[in-house]
């Protein structure tokens, strides 16, 4: 069913479920250093697990819409 949805939607549907199965923070807690690049960051969950971390990110997105989604993510 996903397949069929927008990519930005499937993106979005996807990082919520691994956020809540606590993927992210799993993802997190095992990267090295303080510093990290992100390459496409898509709707920002794992983002969010890696600032949460105290780590600092420069992130690259192509996408306006996963840009607003992950700055207003980490804003909240």
């Amino acid at each position: 069913m996903l397949k069929s949805l927008p990519a930005f939607v499937r993106w979005q549907d996807e990082g919520e479920k691994h956020w809540r199965a606590g993927d992210y923070a799993w993802m997190a807690e095992r990267v090295g250093g303080r510093r990290v690049l992100e390459v496409g960051c898509g709707t920002g969950y794992g983002t969010l697990a890696l600032a949460t971390r105290g780590l600092s990110l420069l992130v690259l997105e192509p996408q306006g819409d996963c840009i607003a989604v992950s700055e207003a993510r980490l804003r909240d």
